[in-house]
């Protein structure tokens, strides 16, 4: 699933099973299969340097302007008609740009998972410099009714997952 935190969460992954093993009376051993040995996340993990992989992932994060360089905030939408929810969602995309000029909102689009249960579900992604300000543009995002109207609207702040 694409989603900016996928690095993150692998290195963690791949260092707490090495942190497991070998814990007790015998010696234990870690071995990690992929296609992708080179990739930094698996690297670093597996050679424990936890302090350069996080400088890296941060400095990589700043470079494209991505949390926590920035905050964010994923509003999602979900309907039954594949139709209703992607109008609804790019003009929930033109509101929020509209209602805000500190932030940068992405166009709408499918989500990772765009189907679940019967139901498809369309993003609109909103960056912002810092909390305040995508707080301030929330509110005045919600105050102009940028969020009425269709049922099945989650606004999800600082996201953990992007799917």
């Amino acid at each position: 699933v694409p989603d900016f935190r996928a690095a993150e969460r692998t290195f963690q992954l791949v260092a707490q099973v090495a942190g497991r093993c070998g814990r007790g009376s015998s010696p234990g051993q870690v071995v990690i299969q992929t296609n992708m040995a080179d990739d930094p996340a698996i690297a670093l993990a597996a050679a424990e340097r936890f302090e350069a992989f996080a400088d890296l992932e941060l400095e990589q994060r700043e470079a494209v302007q991505l949390p926590p360089a920035r905050r964010m905030a994923r509003v999602v939408m979900a309907h039954e008609d594949l139709d209703t929810v992607r109008n609804e969602a790019q003009a929930m995309a033109r509101r929020l740009d509209a209602a805000d000029d500190r932030w940068q909102v992405s166009p709408a689009a499918p989500c990772p998972l765009a189907r679940v249960a019967g139901r498809y579900r369309w993003q609109v992604e909103v960056l912002a410099e810092d909390g305040a300000a995508l707080h301030k543009g929330l509110v005045h995002a919600r105050a102009q009714q940028a969020f009425a109207g269709f049922r099945d609207t989650l606004v999800d702040v600082d996201p953990l997952h992007l799917q």
